[in-house]
This record gives C-alpha cells, sequence and structure tokens, in this order.
C-alpha cells in the first residue's frame, strides 16, 4: 500500500475511539453537528457506513438541533449506500419533513423511489 494512503486511513482503534467518544458526547449534550458528520464521514470513509448509520440514530433519538434536517439526510444516504433503501426513504422523507426546500433531499428522495421500483 502506498504511504500516503496509509496515513490517511485512520487505523482502526482510533476509529473505534472516536465513535465512543461520539456516543458519549451525544449522551452528554456536546457533540455538534458539524463534529457528528465528520466523524460519521470518517467512518464511512474507512468503510464501516454501517457504524455510521448507528451514529446518526443515536443523535436522532437523544438529541435535537436546528441541523437535524442534515442529520436524516446524511442517515439516508448511509443507508442507501448499505441497499437499505426503505429505511433510506423514511430518512429522507424526514429531512423533507423538517426543510421541505432541501434540493438534495428531494433527488435522492427521487432516486431511492426509483430504485424501488416507484417512480
Amino acid at each position: 500500500m502506498n504511504a500516503h494512503v496509509a496515513e490517511l486511513r485512520p487505523d482502526r482503534n482510533e476509529l473505534d475511539a472516536a465513535l465512543a467518544g461520539a456516543r458519549a458526547g451525544i449522551d452528554r449534550g456536546t457533540l455538534q453537528p458539524i463534529q457528528l458528520v465528520g466523524i460519521a464521514e470518517r467512518l464511512g470513509t474507512a468503510g464501516r457506513v454501517a457504524d455510521a448509520v448507528v451514529l446518526y440514530q443515536h443523535w436522532l433519538a437523544r438529541r435535537s438541533s436546528p441541523l437535524d434536517h442534515v442529520v436524516h439526510f446524511n442517515l439516508g444516504v448511509s443507508l442507501s449506500v448499505l441497499g437499505q433503501l426503505a429505511p433510506a426513504e423514511t430518512a429522507y422523507r424526514a429531512a423533507l419533513a423538517i426543510d421541505p426546500s432541501f434540493a438534495q433531499a428531494w433527488f435522492n428522495l427521487g432516486s431511492v423511489l426509483e430504485r424501488l421500483g416507484r417512480p
């Protein structure tokens, strides 16, 4: 493996620690939405999309912010990557219920519906 690529990929222990810290931060109410998205993106980049889904779900079950539509949207993206289209549809619809002008959520919802055979 190229040394530069290896430097860009966090190791499993680092990601596990970031995930545990994020969950604790959610529970304490100290993790900000931008931090949540950053950690979830790192997880996804490392091929741990399912962990990102769990993290987004943990946030949505315990926190609330003006950026929840973004969290629902990112949850939908992660679920779509995993092929979980019906839950992705639900996540996109939740994002749109909060912000009906969120154009990208409309596009992604349409894509999911088309993949489900419901254009």
